[in-house]
């Protein structure tokens, strides 16, 4: 696997447009995990594995395996879940061969288009950013065909957004 060097740049970027401290019920990301399979892996049979757990680890995913871990007390949060996916779907769709950084251009585009499909968060200001930033990443117009994301495809439901009290 190639080095990881936008790792902490790619972090950064993300917390100056989603707060991260907002947790939801599990219930809800549980919901919303099932549809994003429904939507990737309709075809292929075994769809992403998610696991809810207590830990002092982060939160992950192991691609090859289609596995997700979020943890309990931080990672219950519609951001965090479609980081993860990303490192899924740039798995998928971009690096079968483990020859690209976890956090790489084709990530970071994947990631854009899951924020913008998903929580509404607008794509020019995710662009604007990660290029003031120095990120890289690939056309969100491609990557946005590639993974057949639509108008069709609404964001996640604000009766899911209930936060944790």
């Amino acid at each position: 696997m190639a080095r990881d060097k936008q790792k902490s740049k790619v972090y950064k970027w993300e917390r100056t447009f989603y707060k991260w401290d907002r947790l939801f019920r599990k219930n809800c990301i549980v919901k919303q995990h099932k549809r994003l399979n429904k939507k990737f892996f309709r075809s292929y049979g075994r769809g992403v594995t998610l696991n809810i757990t207590n830990g002092y680890y982060g939160c992950h995913a192991v691609p090859s395996e289609r596995v997700i871990t979020l943890r309990n007390q931080h990672g219950l949060n519609y951001a965090i879940l479609l980081h993860e996916w990303s490192h899924i779907l740039a798995y998928e769709y971009y690096d079968r061969n483990h020859s690209l950084e976890n956090h790489g251009p084709e990530f970071v585009s994947i990631y854009m288009n899951l924020l913008n499909t998903y929580l509404g968060i607008d794509m020019k200001e995710l662009t604007r950013k990660a290029r003031e930033m120095n990120i890289d990443f690939i056309s969100p117009a491609k990557t946005k065909s590639k993974l057949k994301l639509n108008k069709n495809n609404n964001t996640f439901s604000p009766i899911d957004r209930d936060l944790l009290k």
